[in-house]
């Protein structure tokens, strides 16, 4: 079964992010992550799951409020065992270290 409805999901989830949308991007972001698990794929769920809360959180730093940006980038360090390939945890890391903010999991 194809996985283009769960990309897709995810992809209108970032535009709705960076379109001002926090809300129907993280619902359309959460959507993904329901259809990756339905559809078997533990690892793309948490990958979605993690690029959620990084945009989240960078949607967030946008805004200028740092303490939704650390929670979502707490919440996005407990997602473990996502798909190797997309460094999702290093850059939330990455991001709280630019920011100096305490994102500890």
């Amino acid at each position: 079964e194809s996985l283009n409805p769960i990309i897709l999901s995810a992809t209108k989830g970032l535009l709705h992010l960076w379109e001002g949308d926090l809300q129907g991007g993280d619902q359309l972001y959460r959507n993904a992550e329901t259809m990756a698990f339905q559809h078997g794929q533990r690892s793309l769920a948490i990958s979605i799951r993690q690029k959620r809360c990084l945009e989240v959180a960078r949607a967030h730093l946008r805004n200028g409020r740092v303490d939704d940006a650390i929670k979502q980038l707490q919440l996005g360090k407990k997602a473990l065992g996502g798909m190797r390939f997309y460094p999702f945890l290093e850059q939330l890391s990455a991001l709280g270290e630019r920011y100096r903010l305490e994102a500890g999991a």
